[in-house]
């Protein structure tokens, strides 16, 4: 089967070819006559002089670009002629002018002229697929051209589904396709191309059956083996999954299969084992980059930063995709690493562009903690000073966001204040000043920013939740925070940190039972101090003291500084 766009350009390029012979046609009515006798096939008519002056007013009018008169002209000449060589002209015409149902037409004619014509009955299947026919009409000039041996049957059989690909039918594809492959039912491509139009149509188990018939066929063909373990239906993944990591044993070269089964494992969370998988793949592909990404990332999640460090560097060296981002996250393992200077010294490497403004932001957190606070805002006031509006904001609001991590709240919402004094409806700044309002417990400046932030961003969830929750952690106009939070869930049902609200929420109205669901949920998606210390007061209350003791105990282990965590536990246990 000929690939679809490269058939449709041919197509056009003979067309273009045949406009220039058309000047011919126009100048010499005679040498036209010549012109269409010499073509491939006898016509079903003799082309009479007043055949040959429509054909020529029909060229005439494709010069021009009149495509659409063009067209309908030669469509009409070839329905009444019959005449192969007219049919097919008509056919590039209409697709030259994207005349595709003419196009349709002509293309059924030429075929009714020449039915052995291999490049009659391609067109016509091209056309098909393209929308100017049904699946069922496709169907028989692609099996004439499977069993015409015009092309290698393997390679026809590949390009099956891409030629079915804009039908929206996919479970009439599928059956189509079946058909279509019967006569080849031993060769391992019609399987897959089976697999694949059963895929499509959502049909996963017949699409894995297909996929392993193909591989039983052709046993070290990895596509298959691929195409098998991505078919396989979500209870049966884990099963599938092992069955490609089998095939990636017997055949080490198959990269594809052996870092889809790493990924998965990472997708499982199984850490360990996916570290393991992915050295053995950089062992095998010393030079793979987007293996040896993978790597840093693992590193970095099992705190092995000379690993992380190691190969993050190779890539800045070999210029892998975006090194300004590469240095970004090598500065941010030599944070973690406890190495501030050479973080900095990786930051001050970022050049201007979209990771410029969070590298300065890092550089500043860096500078802040290791006590240089004045260093750090002047670095952020000076950047904020040289850029546009927007680039000014965001370093205001990453100022604020630095004094606020170091605990100087008031001056953090000095900082909120200046840039809400030039931008009143920013709604991000809006969200962060009304958050050190919290902190400050200016209640009623906090409640009035968050209100205009609901004015202005109806749909910002957090707006709603963050009302909602200072009125329930104070234990205050609990109606309304009732509204607050229902509408915050029902703009966000799955976010955690609303989840844990309306628990906190229904303990406060007495609702032990579902609080303590809510908040098992919240914090199953979200392993947070806060949401920990929720749980554990609702699980202590409810009489479940080893819950609780089990939840904060897990929750001191990440945050052992936690001032909810530790004010909750020191309030119920002593």
């Amino acid at each position: 089967m000929p690939n679809i766009a490269r058939l449709t350009k041919s197509i056009i390029a003979a067309a273009t070819c045949a406009i220039a012979t058309s000047a011919t046609l126009a100048a010499d009515p005679p040498k036209a006559k010549e012109l269409a006798a010499s073509t491939t096939s006898g016509p079903a008519k003799e082309l009479t002089g007043q055949y040959v002056y429509e054909l020529m007013l029909a060229e005439i009018a494709a010069a021009r670009g009149e495509y659409q008169l063009a067209s309908a002209a030669y469509v009409d000449l070839a329905r009444r002629t019959q005449d192969a060589r007219i049919a097919r002209r008509a056919t590039e015409i209409s697709l030259m002018g994207q005349q595709l149902q003419q196009a349709g037409e002509a293309a059924r004619l030429w075929v009714q002229a020449e039915p052995d014509s291999v490049p009659a009955l391609q067109t016509l299947a091209v056309v098909l697929a393209n929308g100017a026919g049904s699946v069922t009409e496709l169907e028989a000039p692609v099996a004439r051209l499977l069993a015409s041996g015009s092309a290698p049957l393997d390679s026809m059989l590949m390009q099956l589904p891409r030629l079915y690909g804009r039908y929206p039918d996919k479970a009439a594809v599928a059956a189509s396709i079946e058909r279509l492959t019967q006569p080849y039912i031993n060769m391992p491509e019609a399987h897959f191309a089976r697999a694949v139009a059963y895929g499509g149509a959502q049909d996963n188990t017949r699409a894995q059956a297909e996929a392993a018939e193909a591989l039983r066929l052709r046993p070290d063909w990895e596509a298959a083996a691929l195409l098998r373990a991505q078919s396989a239906p979500k209870e049966q993944q884990a099963e599938a999954m092992a069955q490609l990591n089998e095939f990636a044993k017997r055949n080490p070269t198959a990269r594809e299969s052996r870092v889809l089964y790493a990924r998965w494992l990472v997708s499982e969370k199984r850490f360990d084992e996916a570290r393991a998988a992915y050295a053995d793949l950089k062992k095998s592909f010393p030079d793979d980059d987007d293996i040896a990404y993978v790597v840093v990332a693992l590193a970095v999640q099992s705190d092995d930063y000379d690993t992380a460090e190691r190969e993050l560097q190779r890539l800045i060296d070999r210029k892998y995709r975006d090194p300004d981002l590469l240095r970004l996250q090598l500065g941010q393992v030599y944070e973690e690493a406890g190495n501030p200077a050479r973080a900095v010294e990786q930051y001050r490497q970022v050049g201007e562009g979209q990771h410029y403004a969070p590298a300065q932001a890092r550089m500043a957190m860096v500078m802040a903690k290791s006590g240089d606070v004045a260093g750090a805002r002047a670095l952020l006031e000076k950047a904020a000073a040289a850029g546009d509006e927007e680039e000014s904001a965001a370093y205001q609001m990453a100022e604020s966001q630095m004094l606020r991590d170091m605990g100087q709240t008031a001056e953090a919402q000095k900082v909120m204040e200046s840039l809400l004094a030039k931008q009143p409806d920013n709604p991000e700044a809006l969200y962060e000043s009304a958050m050190l309002d919290d902190r400050l417990k200016n209640y009623e400046g906090m409640e009035k920013k968050l209100r205009r932030l609901i004015e202005l961003k109806p749909d910002y969830a957090h707006a709603y939740n963050a009302l909602g929750y200072s009125f329930v952690d104070r234990n205050v106009r609990l109606t309304e925070a009732d509204q607050l939070l229902t509408k915050a869930i029902g703009l966000a049902p799955e976010d955690a940190a609303i989840m844990d609200s309306v628990g906190w929420l229904r303990y406060r109205k007495g609702d032990l039972p579902g609080a303590l669901d809510m908040l098992q949920r919240a914090y199953a998606k979200l392993q947070d101090a806060e949401v920990a210390a929720h749980l554990g007061e609702v699980q202590w209350k409810m009489g479940h003291k080893d819950d609780a003791r089990a939840t904060w105990e897990g929750a001191l282990k990440t945050a052992p500084d936690s001032p909810a965590l530790r004010e909750t536990i020191k309030r119920l246990t002593q």
